[in-house]
């Protein structure tokens, strides 16, 4: 379980490194001893890591299949934070596949999740992926609304990348 646990650890530093084919072999390898020992929490995270990959790669189908994954071994699990992340990973993946309605929805969800949970850092993370569904549907204050929401958060923990892109974003309703 330990073994797995760093495998999926060394899949996120990747990740952030926007090396994701390190991070999808890692992920594999934290995928395979979860399933050999039945460490099901991991799995469903790992599966969720890579959903996040493919939404990065645009391939949404295999995006969709690994969040699916994901949303079955979390629900068993009642882990909620992580069922969270996957309803903001599947609006992410709608939103790319122009199913605006179903992406809101998705959002919501997750926002409603991570108040329940007091997450704030999902919470800005889904509100910025929030704005940029209105700003695809051209509902400009809807978008500045919750840009400013996740703006505020960012700026709290001086994430200057967060930052910066929430502000591109913004600029773009001018």
């Amino acid at each position: 379980n330990r073994i797995a646990e760093l495998r999926h650890n060394i899949g996120m530093v990747f990740t952030q490194k926007g090396e994701f084919n390190l991070a999808l072999t890692e992920f594999d390898q934290s995928i395979a001893l979860s399933t050999e020992t039945g460490f099901l929490s991991k799995l469903g995270i790992s599966y969720l890591s890579k959903a996040y990959i493919f939404t990065q790669l645009k391939d949404y189908r295999l995006a969709s299949v690994f969040s699916n994954k994901a949303m079955e071994i979390c629900s068993k699990l009642n882990d909620r934070l992580s069922m969270a992340d996957i309803y903001k990973i599947q609006g992410i993946i709608e939103r790319n596949l122009n199913n605006y309605k179903f992406s809101e929805n998705c959002f919501l969800t997750s926002l409603r999740l991570n108040q329940e949970l007091s997450n704030a850092l999902n919470k800005a993370e889904t509100l910025y992926e929030l704005g940029k569904l209105y700003l695809d549907t051209h509902q400009k204050e809807r978008a500045l609304e919750v840009f400013k929401s996740s703006l505020e958060y960012f700026r709290n923990i001086n994430s200057s990348d967060m930052v910066g892109r929430i502000q591109k974003a913004v600029l773009q309703l001018k």
